[in-house]
């Protein structure tokens, strides 16, 4: 029988994919506060634009502008779980980032909904202080149950994008809470770099 490389065994190639699988993050490294905020930015620019677009239509459809505000604030929610299951945000991609645990692996879909808790208490909150009458006298009650923990959750976001910038491995509170980093692999060496009419893109 002809000598057959150790290589060229199916338990072999399983082993050599396992192990590439495994350490196919080894090289990635934690992204900066100003590219997070950048990216952080490019997101929130994009959803702006999607929002306007939406309230266009449903004008044109007769919505009220409460009924939109509505529609907008649930599609705002449904949009952060899809970037959830199907990580990460446009300007995540567009960067090369990814959300990884400590020991460089991908983080299960619980801890990204966690990551993404604020976000969502903003969204899901703004129907809710459309909601809430004029007062006659005062502050009514409800809009101090309501409005105090949307304010309290923006200064947590606030808070959260800060620490990124003084933390020696560029990590947010939610990323010390939950043990994740935002990552990004090493540049491309320049041969591989992407060109248009003999320019390079990035």
């Amino acid at each position: 029988m002809p000598n057959q490389s150790r290589h060229s065994t199916p338990l072999a190639r399983v082993r050599a994919t396992f192990s590439k699988n495994m350490n196919q993050f080894s090289d990635y490294r934690p992204v900066g506060g100003g590219e997070r905020l950048l990216a952080f930015i490019g997101n929130l620019v994009l959803l702006g634009l999607g929002s306007k677009v939406l309230n266009e239509i449903t004008a044109g459809a007769g919505l009220a502008p409460k009924e939109q505000g509505t529609l907008a604030s649930l599609t705002t929610a449904l949009v952060i779980v899809l970037f959830c299951v199907f990580p990460e945000t446009p300007c995540k991609r567009l960067g090369r980032f990814r959300i990884l645990t400590e020991e460089k692996e991908e983080i299960e879909l619980k801890k990204r909904l966690w990551r993404m808790a604020p976000y969502l208490i903003l969204a899901l909150g703004g129907p809710l202080v459309g909601m809430i009458p004029k007062p006659s006298e005062g502050i009514e009650p409800i809009a101090i149950i309501v409005i105090l923990p949307l304010g309290l959750t923006q200064l947590f976001i606030l808070a959260d994008g800060l620490t990124v910038f003084f933390h020696p491995e560029k990590r947010s509170l939610l990323d010390m809470k939950l043990g994740t980093c935002v990552m990004k692999p090493p540049p491309l060496p320049e041969h591989l770099k992407p060109r248009m009419l003999g320019r390079k893109i990035i």
